[in-house]
């Protein structure tokens, strides 16, 4: 995510999915595929954002979508969160670091290395250099619990640089 591309492609997908017509593009290009993993970089920013993804979910039952989420912190998009991740074929990942709140009961929780109630880094991506795809551990486990290994460009660098670490990360 540090390539010079990467942050106006990031801001031209989150102004898209502030479009009106998101979900029938979204809808119509996801067709030809079986995982899709959501926010690789980003979040859930809003309560019709989480709609139009269950919509699109919804419409796609033989696709698996993968999401890890800060988002459930925030009281008015848990309800859609919880309703997104409730369905059969949707995997909703409660992402926990040190700064987050006491997550609500979900069965699946991802944590960072170091966060209280994190076991130690098992997530095979990173221990074993695959990729999501690869393992699809994380698109069809229900209940259970993942631990990342710090990224130095990721939270930890954040924190590193004194900056405030929100649970809205676009």
């Amino acid at each position: 995510y540090m390539r010079y591309n990467v942050k106006p492609a990031l801001l031209r997908n989150y102004q898209l999915a502030q479009q009106p017509h998101f979900k029938l593009l979204m809808d119509n290009e996801i067709q030809t595929y079986k995982l899709i993993r959501l926010h690789s970089s980003g979040d859930f920013f809003s309560a019709k954002y989480i709609q139009d993804w269950i919509w699109i979910s919804s419409r796609h039952p033989d696709t698996q979508f993968l999401a890890f989420t800060h988002a459930w912190s925030m009281p008015a998009l848990w309800p859609h969160l919880e309703e997104w991740g409730s369905l059969p074929n949707c995997r909703l990942w409660l992402s926990i670091d040190p700064t987050s709140p006491t997550p609500p009961n979900w069965p699946l929780k991802a944590y960072i290395e170091g966060t209280r109630g994190a076991s130690v880094p098992n997530c095979p991506k990173q221990l074993y250099h695959s990729n999501c795809h690869a393992c699809q551990r994380c698109f069809y486990q229900t209940h259970g619990v993942v631990t990342f290994k710090t990224h130095l460009y990721g939270w930890d660098a954040r924190r590193s640089n004194n900056a405030q670490v929100t649970t809205h990360r676009l």
